[in-house]
């Protein structure tokens, strides 16, 4: 009795099911009217109640650094280096002011929010299969952490090497080609010329240390100082660069001159031009304002003096370190402790016998005494130049007191004869340090490389990406789950009302 229940209820849930399954079958055409109107309201409704802005269209391009010192992360004098440097404010700014983003209405922190900058690996799908093929080997634990500290390494540098640009934004005029373009040269140019991180690190005077107008109305007197301490100066420069590897191949680019031709220039400005126009100053002590000139000519020999003092000290100071090297041999240990207090007093301070004592302790015994007589030697001649230098302006000062009794002509009429020339030689000074500096720029560009040994654009898109603002993502979802609610209710909002009418029929009948 039991079993033919059983049998019974599953009898009747089949048939329920498959009158179920009649009911939908036969409400199928009604549903997919429901689903296609849905859809067509629903999308409808998206594009005429989209997002009044407008789309956002997006620029790329493909940068690969080529500089050396890349794998590394740093730039050639060893600067950290990050993707980010590509779009840092300096960069940006100067972009901004280049293409005249601003007359566009474009501010520069709308400009920067435009820009992102990310690593690119073209190849690392290659590598990512290759380690996989790699760790697929019966690799024991020390192996595997080997090759994976080694694909890391490898990722790190393809990631460092190449970077991904991008530019979006709502303008669709904007000159993205251009922005592109001019953000990787610009930023060249900066970290070349400005920040130097392409250039060999070499304190030169630029020739903004040539102050025309100041020299122009000073005492003629004070103008022939300055302008020896110009020429010492770009003296200075051409011996630094005079010591840079193939420096002597080396000319300037728009004149075709080279060191030794700036050299030779500069010795003939100095030692006869400048000497002849000023002789008869410099003969007669004549100053159109006598006392201002011996005021400064008196602090010149006060600091001279002082420097003339301190180079006499270090080198006393070298020689009795040498003297007791010589007698002791390297028993150092009770001069240090008794040279210390006159060290100070003179101005030295103790870092300066431990420099030479740690030189002692690198060099072998003749190197090390060689050394120290070379210094003490430089130190020597370096405190007779001074010397040399206080006996001239003192004498410039003494010429100056007897002006007096001169029967020269006039300072007033000297200096207006003397305006011309001073002009002319400042002009050609100025010339000879941008030629040093077109030259030493030259240096740098043949040792580090020049813009296209810095990067490369390997790729750029012609035409942007857009973002649709009726077919987006967020639009999808809602039209998804939006057709499965109207499919669920509208199959059984049909199927139940076919189910009554059917009903509702067989209770006629």
């Amino acid at each position: 009795m039991a079993e033919q229940e059983t049998g019974s209820d599953t009898r009747e849930r089949s048939t329920r099911v498959i009158d179920l399954w009649r009911l939908v079958w036969a409400v199928r055409v009604p549903v997919l009217i429901v689903l296609l109107a849905f859809t067509v309201v629903f999308w409808a409704v998206a594009f005429f109640y989209k997002t009044p802005e407008q789309p956002v269209y997006t620029w790329q391009s493909q940068i690969q650094f080529t500089f050396s010192g890349i794998d590394d992360g740093q730039y050639p004098d060893g600067t950290p280096f990050t993707s980010a440097d590509l779009v840092s404010p300096v960069v940006l700014e100067q972009v901004h002011a280049e293409l005249d983003l601003a007359e566009q209405g474009i501010e520069l922190d709308e400009f920067s929010d435009m820009l992102t900058v990310a690593a690119h690996a073209p190849r690392r799908d290659e590598l990512m299969a290759d380690f996989r093929r790699r760790l697929g080997n019966d690799l024991s634990t020390a192996e595997t952490a080997e090759l994976e500290e080694d694909f890391l390494a490898r990722l790190e540098r393809i990631t460092r090497g190449q970077v991904k640009l991008t530019l979006t934004t709502r303008h669709e005029d904007l000159p993205a080609g251009d922005i592109l373009a001019a953000i990787p040269r610009t930023w060249s140019n900066y970290v070349r010329d400005e920040f130097g991180a392409f250039a060999a690190d070499l304190p030169l005077y630029t020739v903004d240390v040539i102050d025309d107008s100041r020299a122009l109305e000073m005492d003629f007197l004070l103008t022939y100082d300055a302008l020896k301490e110009t020429f010492r100066r770009l003296n200075d420069n051409l011996e630094m660069l005079e010591e840079q590897p193939n420096s002597g191949q080396v000319e300037d680019p728009e004149t075709g001159m080279g060191l030794a031709d700036v050299r030779a220039l500069s010795g003939e400005l100095e030692e006869f031009v400048l000497e002849n126009a000023i002789s008869p100053s410099l003969a007669f002590g004549l100053s159109s304002r006598p006392e201002l000139t011996v005021w400064f000519f008196e602090n010149r020999i006060e600091a001279l003096e002082r420097q003339r003092q301190l180079m006499t000290a270090r080198g006393e100071r070298v020689g009795e370190v040498l003297d007791d090297y010589l007698e002791q041999q390297y028993a150092m240990g009770s001069s240090e402790a008794g040279s210390s207090a006159t060290m100070q007093a003179a101005g030295i301070g103790s870092g300066f016998l431990q420099r030479l004592v740690q030189l002692g302790a690198n060099r072998g015994d003749t190197g090390f005494r060689q050394e120290l007589s070379r210094e003490r030697l430089d130190y020597t001649m370096q405190a007779a130049e001074l010397e040399a230098e206080i006996r001239r302006v003192r004498e410039l000062i003494a010429l100056i007191e007897s002006q007096e009794d001169s029967d020269f002509d006039s300072p007033e009429r000297e200096g207006d004869s003397l305006q011309e020339q001073i002009e002319e030689m400042i002009a050609s000074v100025r010339e000879l340090y941008e030629v040093t500096g077109r030259i030493a720029h030259r240096m740098n560009t043949m040792r580090f490389g020049g813009e296209q040994a810095i990067y490369n654009v390997v790729e750029t898109s012609d035409s942007p990406g857009s973002t649709n603002l009726v077919f987006h993502s967020a639009n999808l979802a809602r039209y998804l789950l939006g057709l499965v609610i109207v499919l669920l209710a509208a199959t059984l909002g049909l199927a139940v009302l076919l189910a009554v009418r059917r009903q509702a029929r067989s209770s006629n009948y």
